[in-house]
């Protein structure tokens, strides 16, 4: 997968900065895949869009996430690193869509989500809602004794064994990296929200790629568009001589 360029890196900053988490990650993979339109992207599973997030990541910045996280049992701040090849392995396929399994007699049918699922609990506040909300949306149909049920008639570990089986089947679409504290030694599985951290940096890599062509804009009277199709070192050359 090619790597994002400066210029769609501005174009993605610019048009993301309004948006919601999820619209500004199909940006991204749009921007990636040449696309210009992120709006049919949106049936992607998340695992899928997630995957094209890491690749597309990998390709631009590099192999390796670094991050900061405080241990949630004593606060104590923790640096890691996680490769992108570690998490890709094995989950790069598409995952089936559709899919169906039995519990206590009843057979469920279920699709994984995508970001129209995101966009439809945006509104919602609470995390117990937001879980809600997405079990109905993945839930296509139970069946028990021949008869079609609605979901409010599953009980709560039917819900729970959909969300479980959603999160198994798309295993990318919320991805975690075990981490121990070398302080009180307590091990968890930190979320790794790849959506917002490649946004994060696109977002500071924008500014300061347009930091360079207002500088170069002024120092030379050179257009933005020229500008951002310079390499980065050649750019670099240019701002070093008007020092």
């Amino acid at each position: 997968m090619p790597a994002i360029s400066p210029a769609q890196m501005v174009a993605i900053w610019e048009r993301g900065k309004p948006q919601p988490d999820w619209q500004r990650a199909l940006e991204i993979v749009a921007a990636g895949e040449e696309c210009g339109d992120a709006e049919h992207l949106r049936t992607l599973t998340l695992g899928e869009r997630n995957a094209r997030l890491f690749a597309l990541r990998k390709a631009t910045i590099g192999p390796i996430m670094r991050a900061f996280v405080k241990c949630p049992q004593c606060s104590e701040p923790l640096e890691f690193e996680q490769s992108i090849d570690e998490l890709l392995d094995g989950n790069a396929a598409a995952p089936q869509r559709e899919f169906s399994f039995a519990i206590d007699g009843y057979t469920l049918h279920c699709r994984l989500h995508d970001s129209t699922d995101i966009a439809h609990t945006a509104d919602l506040f609470f995390e117990e809602e937001i879980a809600e909300a997405l079990v109905d949306r993945a839930l296509l149909k139970a069946e028990h004794a021949g008869e079609t049920l609605p979901s409010a008639a599953l009980s709560d570990s039917m819900r729970a064994a959909i969300a479980r089986e959603v999160a198994a089947r798309d295993p990318l679409s919320r991805p975690g990296v075990a981490l121990g504290c070398a302080a009180c030694e307590h091990v968890w599985q930190a979320p790794l929200d790849i959506a917002a951290f490649f946004w994060t940096e696109i977002e500071r890599l924008a500014r300061t790629t347009l930091d360079d062509v207002i500088a170069l804009a002024r120092g030379y009277g050179w257009r933005e568009n020229d500008i951002l199709e310079m390499g980065a070192s050649r750019r670099q050359l240019y701002l070093e001589a008007l020092e």
